[in-house]
Formats: C-alpha cells, sequence, structure tokens
C-alpha cells in the first residue's frame, strides 16, 4: 500500500479492502475519473476490479457499486441511511423552490408524497391524452416532414419531444422567447453539473425570469379555460395548490424527463433503423393496431425495453452515506462516502443477459420480461426502491406516444445512421450527431 493510500485511508478505515486503481496525490484517481465517460468508467472498474471499486476524488472517497444486493440495498431496504446531495447543488438555482427530486427526509416525503405525479388519477389522465396526443404529434411531425437524409435529427427530436411536454403539461406550447431561455438556463447547469464549478452566466437570472414569466402567463390563462385536458387544467380545475405551487410544478416537469426521453427515443430508432426487418415487424404491428394506449404498449415494449438495457439514458445514480458507517452487500461505508451505482455493468451482464453488448428486441419473451420488471436486479433505468423516479410512467407514455406516431403510419419513411457517439448532459447519456431522414 503506497504512503498516499495510507494517508487517504486514515479517515476512512472501512475501506481498506475494496479494491481500485492506486491514487496519487494530490488528484487521487481523477485522471482515470475524467479520461472517459462516466458510463465507461464504470463498465471499467467492473471489468477491472468486480462489484466494488475504490477510487479517489482528490481526498475524497467514491466507491462504484456494482452487486445487485448492494445496489438493493442502496437504493432500497437501507436507503434511509443514504442522502441524495449530487447533482442537487448544481441544480438548484434553476429552481425555485426544492422538489421530489432535489430534497432530502421528511421534505422529500412529503414533496413526493404530495406531488401531481403521485396523484392516483395519473394513469387515466395519461391514458385519456393518448388519442390527443397522437393528434397534436401527428400534425407537428407533418409541419415538419420531409426531413431529407442528413437532416439533423438530434435538434429536431428534442424539439418534438419539448414540444409534446409543453403540450401535456400547459395545453399549449411555448414561444420561441420561452424555449430560448429555458435552453439558456439548462446549458448553464450542465456546465455546472460537469465541472463542479459553482459559476453561473451573468444573464441567468434574465432567462430565468423570462422562462418562469412564460409560465406564469399561461397557467393564469389556463385558469379561465375550464375544458382542457393538459396537466395545468387539471390542476386549476382540482388541486389545492396556489398559482406559484402550479408554476413550480409544473417547470420541474421539463428537466426531469426532456433529455432522457430525447435519448431513448433516438436510440430506440437508431437500433430498429439498423435492422430493417425489426422495423417493418414493428411497423406493421403498429398499422394493425386500434392506436388505444393500451393496444400500442405489448407491441412496443420489446424494443422500449431493450433500448432501456442495452443504451440506458441515465447510465449512472449517486448517493452519499450519512454520518454513521453502514454496510450493504459484502462491504461496510464510512460515514460521508459517496457512492457511485453503474447502470451498464448489470444491464449488459454476461452473467445474466445472452449476448449483452447486441441490440435484440426479440429477447424480450412474455417470460423474460415478468422476470426483469423496471426496477430489478439487472434492470432498473428508472432507480429503485424508494427514490426512484417518479415520472417513469410519463416517461414511458411520452416514449411509447411519439415512437407510435412516428412508426404508426404504413406510408412514413424513417431512417436513422447508426449513433457515433454520446454526449453526458444534464445526467443523460444523448446519442450526438443524430442524422437521417423522416418523409
Amino acid at each position: 500500500m503506497s504512503m498516499t493510500q495510507k494517508l487517504l485511508l486514515s479517515s476512512y478505515p472501512n475501506l481498506k479492502d475494496i479494491p481500485g486503481p492506486v491514487p496519487s496525490f494530490p488528484l487521487g484517481n481523477l485522471r482515470d475519473l475524467s479520461s472517459q465517460s462516466i458510463w465507461k468508467v464504470s463498465e471499467d472498474v467492473s471489468a477491472r476490479y468486480g462489484p466494488y471499486a475504490l477510487l479517489w476524488v482528490l481526498n475524497q472517497p467514491v466507491v462504484f457499486v456494482h452487486d445487485p444486493k448492494a445496489i438493493d440495498e442502496i437504493l432500497g431496504a437501507k436507503s434511509a441511511a443514504f442522502f441524495k446531495d449530487e447533482p442537487l447543488a448544481a441544480m438548484r438555482p434553476a429552481l425555485r423552490t426544492d422538489t421530489a427530486f432535489t430534497a432530502n427526509g421528511p421534505e422529500w416525503q412529503q414533496l413526493r408524497r404530495t406531488s401531481f405525479l403521485s396523484e392516483s388519477m395519473m394513469g387515466e389522465w395519461l391514458t385519456s391524452g393518448f388519442e390527443p396526443g397522437l393528434r397534436f404529434l401527428r400534425a407537428r411531425i407533418a409541419r415538419d416532414l420531409p426531413l431529407r437524409k442528413g437532416a439533423n435529427l438530434e435538434a429536431w427530436l428534442y424539439r418534438l419531444v419539448f414540444d409534446f411536454n409543453s403540450q401535456m403539461w400547459l395545453g399549449r406550447t411555448v414561444s420561441e422567447t420561452a424555449f430560448g431561455a429555458y435552453n439558456k438556463i439548462m446549458d448553464a447547469i450542465n456546465v455546472r453539473l460537469t465541472t463542479a464549478l459553482p459559476v453561473l452566466p451573468p444573464r441567468f437570472n434574465h432567462y430565468k425570469n423570462i422562462w418562469y414569466g412564460a409560465l406564469e402567463e399561461i397557467v393564469e390563462q389556463v385558469r379561465h379555460e375550464p375544458d382542457g385536458h393538459s396537466m395545468a387544467h387539471h390542476l386549476a380545475r382540482h388541486s389545492h395548490f396556489t398559482l406559484a405551487d402550479q408554476v413550480n410544478h409544473l417547470s420541474n416537469a421539463f428537466p426531469g424527463g426532456v433529455w432522457s426521453v430525447t435519448a431513448a427515443i433516438g436510440d430506440t430508432l437508431a437500433h430498429l433503423c439498423a435492422q430493417p426487418r425489426l422495423l417493418a415487424d414493428l411497423k406493421a404491428q403498429l398499422a394493425t393496431a386500434t392506436h388505444s394506449y393500451e393496444t400500442v404498449v405489448d407491441p412496443l415494449e420489446p424494443s422500449i425495453r431493450e433500448t432501456f438495457r442495452h443504451s440506458a439514458p441515465v447510465p449512472t445514480f449517486m448517493r452519499r452515506v450519512k454520518e454513521n458507517p453502514v454496510t450493504v452487500g459484502q462491504v461496510t461505508l464510512d460515514g460521508g462516502v459517496r457512492v457511485m451505482i453503474g447502470v451498464y455493468p448489470l444491464h449488459r451482464s454476461a452473467a445474466h443477459w445472452s449476448e449483452p453488448e447486441t441490440y435484440r428486441p426479440e429477447r424480450w419473451t412474455r417470460q423474460l420480461l415478468q422476470e426483469n420488471p423496471y426496477g430489478s436486479d439487472y434492470l432498473f433505468p428508472f432507480g429503485r426502491g424508494p427514490r426512484a423516479c417518479l415520472g417513469s410512467d410519463v416517461a414511458l407514455f411520452q416514449i411509447r406516444s411519439i415512437l407510435t406516431a412516428l412508426l404508426g403510419d404504413p406510408a412514413r419513411r424513417v431512417s436513422i445512421d447508426p449513433v457515433k457517439d454520446y454526449s453526458f448532459y444534464f445526467g443523460c447519456r444523448m446519442p450526438t450527431g443524430l442524422r437521417g431522414s423522416i418523409a
């Protein structure tokens, strides 16, 4: 053991038996962590060191955990021994109040319990909105077609998802000014997320005021529209939320899902276009569906489930141990230790999946679907346990709706080039340079 390791471990004695690369002074393993994407780091340390690996960021330990039993305890049975502090500090300037995503402890419990996403009516509201949503999407897609060969589908798909979010939550799309302001806010937050630097651009609050001002104006308009179907209309009719509460809740629904849904749809389309037979089979099934929500779930589920397994948009989940040591799986973690849970080592585990690196929707037989539900040991794209994604049903609804709108017309031709690279934006693994044609 090097002198640097002895010095670092003196404050974290329970970590001494966890393997990992030798840290250097004073950076620790910062070079290892910054030399490649975080999902590649998690796959690399899992392959080299097994289910647990210890790395250091300066003098702070980061334990990578890829043991299903330990992950289940961290996110589930022993979740009370951990708290969520990243990426919360980076995100808070974009928010007006804490949310069920950013809070901890009793405040988090209260916010999750009172979120509109927790309401019992959500399932019925989503299902009843499928056909109106399809009409909006078809009109929105037809407006932009044809997208000719080589078109920038990355930007187009992101805007389509954003506008569908706006339609669902607000009953209308937002202005170009509001859309631009929102993106300026998110770009600034993404810099904070990726660099850990607590900086904001000079006009950040200006853009924040534009975005929230636009939402306030729309929510006020909605109060005078008794028959709308959007969530803003529902909240105006049935909830106890004040106007400010409604704006805060609705604004949080945008960063909570726009990028992960965009990534999932982009990857699904690219994978399907690389296998024309699969694409043709799926289009044929969607063409004969009645296009109620229930009838498109089964045809789409193998492809969507395989995307979440093979190309999960959210590649990591992070927690920090509270003040007292806790034992999970085969290790004991000292208070204050950061825990990094990598998705890909489990989602692509050769011990669990056949041909794990290959995109094969046909693997998802009825039995495999039952054995590997969302939130299980080897498939947890939305997390698991009490803090699993509150908007997972909404994300699946949006993905299914947009794929149905794009692929359900037998006459539509969709061609997406293979994804060449990925970027890390707002905690998501985003397919970059997505090119192709839709006509």
